[in-house]
């Protein structure tokens, strides 16, 4: 009897053990759970209905559930030659959407270290390039692009002997005189098929079609999961903030469809459907830097390549680039991200079409929503075309004293000035190089409170930052990189006036 009782007080005893240990497995793992689902909707809120200028000022959320799409999940791979882009080889991995363990920046939910290549390619062995990198490009990127924010990468032609002069002169001034700022030259070798370069057909020459033939292969000069793409005559106008790249998670894409009665916008359409088998969605080159996740460039490629039913980019460049019609590999690019990508992009759209006979030509599960169009922007454009808007140089000085003027600091050549922030009412346009000629005067009809709200929380955030030494904004900085420029020969245009 005895025994009895002592094997049934065992088996008791054994089964509150169990039922204890079974317990707090449970909760650790549905505490998991709910951590999981804190870190994942960081920074995150439901996007609205609408884009109207009525609306508050605070930044747009970022929920968009567009089918058709790739998961949120952000591998990066790279590609082992531009002949074979395919045959992609995995570089690297790492998940934008999903911070674990390391710290956050609270406006965009991804971690606070994720960095942002600078990326630029050009013929350094042109005069007129190396003129544009010091007083357009350089000149501006120390004056408005925090440091923090990611490193320059320089794409130049690796058979080119003055181009790997002109690297040596770029590496020495950014080292010697910017120390913060990390420039890296990357080269790129000419195609194994250098006839899709230079071909009867060809709209434009072989240079030029050089410049376009990279665009789609700028993932293979960074690790880094975010592309910020520069065209070779672009400007910073005002400081660049993580509110202008990102929208939560989400990279901030502008677009318009205002330019598609000119010819060569009626091209870049015919080669984006040639490229993709998909209607092209909007005018991209309206903006500069364009922000693009690494892996879409890889994606895109591999798309193309499907499409075209060929292995090797050379011939699918070849099957969409010719008959004198002319390529936007932007629009290309951002046009696959619509179609496949979509949620992982914040869509900022103005059209001068009804938008139902605009989505006329589009699937039904990859139409454009009102929440995607934007009347006027949310957050100023930070950059623009030198060449096509070169009115617009004078913005950057008044950036800059708006800023000071924030910060609390008087500046003797700013207070010659009575600049106030309508000065800079065309950054809310969507096409800077178009502000004076389509659609001008964005703040106009009734507008301007709403735009002196986003211009003003603009320039209270970066005077602020300026204010608590967390960004630096030193003109010094921009008369340094004019001296460097005379020293090989170039003189910059004054910025001060």
């Amino acid at each position: 009897m005895a025994n009895l009782s002592s094997r049934k007080l065992f088996l008791f005893l054994c089964f509150f053990v169990g039922a204890v240990v079974l317990y707090f497995l449970v909760t650790k793992d549905d505490s998991m759970i709910v951590s999981g689902k804190t870190i994942l909707e960081y920074g995150s809120s439901s996007r609205g209905a609408s884009k109207s200028p009525s609306t508050d000022t605070s930044r747009k959320a970022s929920s968009d559930i567009s089918t058709g799409e790739s998961p949120s999940s952000n591998l990066l791979t790279g590609v082992s030659s531009h002949a074979s882009a395919d045959k992609s080889a995995d570089v690297s991995s790492y998940t934008v959407g999903k911070p674990t363990g390391a710290s956050s920046d609270i406006s965009t939910g991804l971690p606070a270290d994720t960095q942002i290549t600078l990326l630029l390619r050009m013929p350094g062995s042109v005069m007129e390039h190396r003129e544009r990198y010091y007083c357009d490009l350089f000149r501006t990127t120390v004056l408005y692009w925090p440091p923090s924010y990611g490193k320059t990468v320089l794409v130049l032609d690796d058979e080119s002997r003055k181009d790997h002069e002109f690297a040596e002169i770029v590496n020495k001034h950014a080292r010697e005189n910017f120390p913060d700022y990390k420039v890296e030259v990357k080269y790129e070798a000419l195609p194994k098929d250098q006839s899709v370069l230079d071909f009867p057909s060809a709209p434009k020459g072989p240079g030029y079609n050089r410049q376009l033939w990279s665009s789609f292969f700028f993932d293979l000069y960074t690790n880094d999961p975010i592309i910020a793409w520069m065209d070779s005559d672009v400007a910073f106008v005002t400081p660049v903030t993580k509110s202008s790249i990102f929208n939560g998670t989400k990279l901030r894409v502008l677009g318009w469809d205002c330019t598609f009665h000119f010819t060569w916008v009626q091209e870049w359409a015919l080669t984006t459907e040639r490229a993709l088998g998909l209607p092209y969605v909007a005018d991209y080159m309206s903006f500069f830097p364009v922000y693009i996740y690494r892996d879409t460039f890889v994606s895109c490629r591999k798309h193309i390549l499907k499409h075209l039913k060929v292995t090797n980019f050379e011939d699918a460049f070849k099957l969409f680039y010719h008959d004198r019609n002319v390529l936007s590999p932007v629009s290309v690019v951002l046009s696959y991200a619509w179609f496949f990508e979509r949620s992982r992009y914040d869509w900022n759209m103005k059209l001068c079409t009804d938008l139902t006979e605009y989505n006329k030509k589009f699937p039904p599960d990859s139409k454009i929503r009102p929440e995607h169009l934007e009347d006027i922007l949310s957050e100023p454009q930070t950059a623009f075309h030198v060449p096509y808007g070169e009115f617009l140089t004078a913005n950057i000085l008044i950036s800059y004293c708006l800023t000071q003027q924030e910060a609390g600091n008087r500046i003797d050549f700013c207070l010659r000035h009575s600049f106030s922030l309508n000065d800079n009412f065309d950054l809310l346009h969507h096409d800077l190089q178009r502000v004076r000629t389509i659609r001008s005067n964005p703040c106009a009809n009734g507008k301007a409170d709403y735009c002196l709200q986003v211009l003003g929380r603009h320039y209270k955030k970066v005077g602020l930052e300026v204010k608590e030494n967390k960004r630096k904004l030193e003109w010094s900085h921009v008369e340094t990189v004019e001296k460097l420029a005379k020293e090989i020969g170039i003189t910059c245009k004054p910025l001060m006036y």
